[in-house]
């Protein structure tokens, strides 16, 4: 029973060695991907007026008021000192 014992500290002790040990490079790599990754965001919002316009007959339409807005979000990733990939 103590060989058992002993062989499961040991297994638990090596899995903690080796977690410590793998965690440090991959929190270094996500810093460094994060660095390398730039978020952009762009909202816009208008009122627009419409009087006196014409119908492509000519005759006069109704006076209208729309609201418009537009929102935008972007993410870009520097691969190297002289390429960029994004998308928007």
């Amino acid at each position: 029973m103590q060989e058992e014992t002993k062989t499961r500290l040991l297994k638990g002790q090596l899995l903690l060695f080796l977690g410590i040990l793998f965690a440090f490079p991959l929190f270094g790599q996500q810093d460094s991907t994060q660095a390398k990754l730039d978020w952009e965001a762009d909202f816009r919002f208008r009122i627009e007026q419409d009087w006196d316009s014409r119908k492509s007959d000519g005759t006069f339409r109704d006076d209208r008021t729309r609201l418009r807005y537009r929102v935008r979000l972007g993410a870009s990733y520097k691969i190297n000192e002289w390429a960029k990939a994004g998308i928007r």
